[in-house]
């Protein structure tokens, strides 16, 4: 008789189910700029005022170190060469840190370091400033965030925590004293008025020589700008050319009288709490 037929073939192993795909993680939170330690002009020379750690947009004053010699600029034994006004367009105070930097890169130097600052490198340099707190280059040192303890076998991994909504900026009187609210740290989207200020000369701006700036309300900038969030405000000023101002330009009373009945209302500024 003909031999049995061979068992047939095992079925093929069925392939794993795929595995279910995770959502990307969530980006990391945005760090808001560390602060910038502001050293006395000259040591032991601040009067109740001491060396810290200082907000970005806080304003304090301006001196410039330069490695290489720079005519006119002093250098002391041990020191780069240092400058507070020749080179530089004239003394600037109540700076923020970001126009502290922009003025020493235009003067083909940078700022000094806090050591630099503290071993009185640029004390007696001009503008009365060995009794005022200088920016200094020196960033605070972020804290290492303990690690994270490994998840649980079977424990998907909790996301990042989401980005921190955006800090509170400062909103000036139009004209200091003019304004039946007080000045206050505003919500980025709250509405209030717009005023914007310029380093450089704008055509249509107003200079305003005892700020050293160019000013405007309306022209240059498509006209009066009232009722604006933050953003818009900030965007209006830069489609000028400009920028926002500062709450103690504003406070220095930079930008009254350049129209819109404004002087009586509360204006944007960059400061950040």
């Amino acid at each position: 008789s003909p031999p049995p037929p061979p068992p047939p073939p095992p079925p093929p192993p069925s392939s794993p189910p795929p595995q279910a795909l995770l959502p990307p993680p969530p980006p990391k939170p945005v760090a808001s700029p560390r602060r910038r330690r502001v050293e006395c002009g000259r040591r032991n020379k601040c009067s109740g005022e001491r060396s810290m750690w200082a907000d970005p947009g806080d304003q304090h004053e301006v001196r410039c170190c330069s490695d290489t010699q720079i005519s006119g600029w002093q250098q002391r034994v041990d020191c780069p060469w240092a400058e507070s006004d020749a080179g530089m367009g004239g003394c600037h105070g109540e700076k923020t840190f970001a126009e502290a930097e922009a003025i020493c890169a235009s003067a083909n130097a940078r700022l000094c370091t806090a050591e630099e600052l503290v071993n009185d490198c640029s004390r007696g340099t001009g503008c009365g400033f060995d009794d005022e707190l200088i920016w200094s280059s020196d960033q605070k040192p972020e804290r290492s965030p303990p690690p994270a303890p490994p998840p649980q076998q079977g424990q998907v991994p909790q996301p990042p925590s989401p980005p921190q909504s955006p800090p509170p900026r400062k909103v000036e009187c139009g004209r200091a004293g003019n304004c039946p609210e007080p000045t206050r740290w505003a919500e980025p989207s709250e509405r209030h008025e717009v005023r914007c200020c310029s380093d450089t000369a704008l055509e249509k701006f107003r200079r305003v020589r005892e700020c050293g700036l160019w000013v405007s309300s309306k022209n240059g900038m498509g006209g009066c700008q009232g009722e604006k969030t933050f953003a818009e405000a900030e965007a209006i000023c830069a489609s000028a050319n400009a920028r926002l101002c500062t709450a103690g330009e504003l406070r220095a009373g930079c930008t009254r009288g350049t129209g819109c009945g404004f002087d009586d209302e509360l204006i944007w500024s960059l400061t950040t709490s």
